[in-house]
């Protein structure tokens, strides 16, 4: 799940301590923001390969939601193998630099080549 690094100059605690950070790696990716879930503190979105997934987010993040089609770029922990979706996918960045249809186009121009 991760890895633990403590400070070099702290003795060994055992327990919660704040001389402990954990930090895990995560993978991102770019999905097409359709809509607010109504259920929860989540954003309805679609993946490049087409499955739409639920994207978890801030209070204000959920109430200051993007227009519909923006990109946003999103943390996870992989992806499930039968549905193809992401694990565990938390709102990372807004991104107005890009278009849903230049992320599409760049993807087909990849698989050719």
């Amino acid at each position: 799940e991760g890895i633990m690094l403590y400070h070099p100059e702290s003795t060994y605690t055992s327990g919660r301590t704040s001389n402990l950070l954990k930090v895990k790696v995560y993978a991102e990716e770019d999905v097409k923001f359709l809509q607010c879930n109504p259920s929860s503190y989540t954003y309805i979105c679609e993946q490049l390969n087409g499955a739409r997934c639920i994207v978890k987010c801030s209070g204000w993040d959920y109430t200051n939601p993007p227009s519909p089609g923006t990109v946003l770029t999103v943390k996870h922990s992989g992806f499930f193998k039968t549905s193809q979706k992401m694990k565990y996918p938390f709102l990372l960045r807004i991104r107005t630099d890009l278009s849903w249809n230049k992320i599409k186009n760049n993807q087909l121009v990849n698989l050719s080549n």
